[in-house]
């Protein structure tokens, strides 16, 4: 099911939508990596959220729980370290899937909540409740 190319259209011809970027801190060189992801994004004139755009005084929390409620679509950067922390429910990844799953169990709408595999399997990267 993964495998297979999956095209996701993040505009229409309205509005641009949102997209915010769910990761886990695994190194220095991942965040790096996530950085230069976002940056791509943004060339493609996507307006994209993550935590590197949080200023001095905000609070993480808030942060996170707007992000995802007003997001289109929430990006799910999947690595090994990703889905432990989801799993578990640790750090910012953990609070970041307990609204994420409160978010599916209301709307159910599996659509906004998109995998994309940065290391690892996926048998190994992805959140359980993601498969």
């Amino acid at each position: 099911m993964y495998e297979e190319e999956r095209e996701v259209v993040i505009m229409n011809n309205d509005r641009k939508f949102k997209v915010f970027i769910s990761y886990s801190w695994d190194s220095v060189e991942h965040r790096q990596k996530v950085k230069e992801f976002v940056h791509k994004l943004r060339l493609a004139h996507i307006n994209v959220i993550y935590d590197n755009d949080m200023v001095l005084g905000d609070r993480i929390t808030a942060f996170i729980e707007g992000s995802i409620c007003d997001s289109d679509i929430v990006l799910l950067i999947c690595t090994p370290q990703y889905k432990r922390k989801a799993d578990t429910h640790k750090g910012g990844v953990g609070y970041e899937n307990t609204i994420i799953t409160g978010e599916l169990f209301e709307s159910e709408n599996e659509r906004k909540f998109i995998p994309v595999l940065f290391s690892g399997s996926w048998s190994e990267s992805l959140p359980n409740w993601a498969k």
